[in-house]
Formats: structure tokens, C-alpha cells, sequence
């Protein structure tokens, strides 16, 4: 039996590969302070697996976009968020399918984002720059 191991900034998981095509991932981290280990099993490469996510976004672990999947297990995010700080509460749990690493997104209603760009846009129109606008110093070549 083939293994492998990925080790990133957050996260340890060990790859032990079948003779099907498969393989299992032993994830070990720390989640909201807690270890957290888990067993997966997946059936086909791990190449197919991280092509498969449900969407790209920033994996704290890989520090990269790749492709992540939400984690539907009853109550785990539930607890994670409860431990978590209040800004988390409501979060989804998502795991990166490149490095298994499990982190909670929160999530932030549509009508709180309109609300906060309608308030930068006042703030833009009462005068000067607007405020949510960093301006860069240009490089000198």
C-alpha cells in the first residue's frame, strides 16, 4: 500500500492509497482551539478529488484559492461556531479537497452587505475620497 503525507501551515494529513483507485486521509489540526482528527474515504485519486469542489476560495492552510467543499455533518459546525467567536456564528464549515484542512466561513446576509455599500456610498458622496478606497503609492521603475 502507497502513502503519502501533506503537511501545510495548519494541517497534517496522511494519504494511504488502495488498490481500487481510492485512498483514505487521516486529517489531523486544530479546530476553534480544539484537536480535531478525522478519517476520510474517497474513491477515486486525489487529483480527481481537489477538481471537484463545490467553489474556489482562500484556504488558510494552502494559502491559495482552491476548490472547497462545505461539510454537512449534523451539528459540527454548530459546535464549532459556538466556540467560536459571535462574528462566526451562522458559519459554514469548509474543507479544502487539496489539503483536507477544515475551516468555518461565516456568512453574512445579502441585505447586511447592501446595507454597509449604501453607507460607503454616503460616506463617498458627503465629500472627498471614499473611505472603504486604500490608495497605493505607484512603483518607481
Amino acid at each position: 500500500m502507497r502513502e503519502r503525507t501533506i503537511r501545510t501551515a495548519r494541517v497534517l494529513t496522511r494519504l494511504r492509497f488502495d488498490a481500487t483507485g481510492g485512498f483514505d486521509a487521516l486529517v489531523q489540526q486544530r479546530l476553534a482551539g480544539r484537536p480535531l482528527t478525522r478519517e476520510l474515504h474517497f474513491d477515486r485519486a486525489p487529483e480527481l478529488v481537489a477538481g471537484t469542489g463545490a467553489g474556489n476560495m482562500y484556504c488558510p492552510s494552502c494559502r491559495r484559492i482552491r476548490c472547497c467543499d462545505p461539510v454537512r455533518l449534523p451539528g459540527l459546525a454548530d459546535a464549532v461556531a459556538a466556540t467560536h467567536d459571535a462574528g462566526a456564528a451562522g458559519g459554514t464549515l469548509h474543507m479544502c479537497l487539496s489539503c483536507f484542512y477544515h475551516f468555518l466561513t461565516p456568512e453574512v446576509s445579502e441585505s447586511r452587505l447592501l446595507e454597509i455599500g449604501e453607507a460607503l456610498a454616503r460616506l463617498g458622496d458627503a465629500g472627498g475620497a471614499p473611505r472603504n478606497v486604500i490608495r497605493f503609492p505607484r512603483r518607481r521603475r
